[in-house]
């Protein structure tokens, strides 16, 4: 296991519950400026859990979803099982924000996740602005292994 894995492994139990900072006797050290947009809390939120059912509100009707096992365009039905076949593989440990931005109704999260079975993850999520469900709906959702 690299320094890297075991870091991040001794970081999950300082992380607050916004991935924002670690507390390290009782002074917080910046991780990354956590900018909060729309729903990407939540989203995030349901990724750190491992829930696909409540990620998968998100979802625009057809999403493009890669994982190590499937890569391609699906519905919300389909992409929901993937999703939760992939958690149950790969449980994530935690999750931390590397970038966000946005451009009109699109938004664009990057992050890691670190899985039980020692696994990094870059994630990516491009979600788009519904304005009739005043809601953003994920499009595209990816789950590279880092290496």
């Amino acid at each position: 296991m690299n320094h890297e894995v075991k870091l991040a492994y001794f970081l999950l139990f300082l992380i607050d519950e916004n991935m924002a900072c670690i507390r390290l006797k009782g002074w917080f050290i910046l991780l990354y400026p956590c900018i909060v947009h729309g729903q990407i809390l939540e989203m995030t939120t349901a990724l750190r859990q491992g829930d696909a059912a409540a990620f998968s509100q998100y979802f625009s009707p057809t999403v493009e979803l890669t994982t190590p096992h499937f890569s391609g365009s699906c519905g919300e039905r389909q992409a929901r099982e993937i999703l939760s076949g992939f958690f149950m593989e790969q449980k994530p440990v935690y999750l931390v924000q590397k970038s966000f931005s946005e451009s009109g109704p699109h938004r664009h999260y990057i992050g890691t996740m670190l899985t039980q079975s020692g696994q990094s993850f870059r994630v990516v999520i491009h979600t788009f602005r519904d304005m009739d469900r005043q809601r953003d709906l994920v499009r595209t959702l990816r789950f590279e292994s880092e290496r």
